[in-house]
């Protein structure tokens, strides 16, 4: 799978688990919101050349609500892409009233 498949892959994996889905962060978000982007890549190399490239990222969820099920749902989208990921920090973040969720992705 190409480089821009897999990212491509990525986006359209969440277009159903919130309303606003952003590649990369836009102002003006209304929450809930998910913001995702790559930030690089993994090679395996063989023979002096690469073999497989997998994706690099991070993935954030804004909620204003306790024990949001939206959680669940990146989850097991991540899943079900075969996505190897971490749930890095839950964070409430006072000055806005939001909790954020973030997960370092690799596909």
């Amino acid at each position: 799978m190409s480089l821009q498949d897999k990212v491509k892959q990525f986006q359209s994996a969440f277009a159903d688990a919130t309303e606003n889905v952003f590649h990369f962060p836009k102002t003006d978000m209304a929450a809930p919101y998910i913001v995702w982007q790559e930030s690089g890549a993994n090679t395996l190399f063989a023979n002096n050349s690469t073999v497989e490239q997998a994706v690099t990222g991070t993935l954030g969820y804004y909620t204003k609500t306790e024990f949001d099920p939206v959680v669940d749902t990146i989850q097991n989208k991540l899943i079900t892409i075969g996505c190897v990921w971490k749930l890095i920090s839950i964070v409430y973040e006072a000055e806005t009233g939001l909790i954020h969720y973030e997960w370092k992705w690799e596909l």
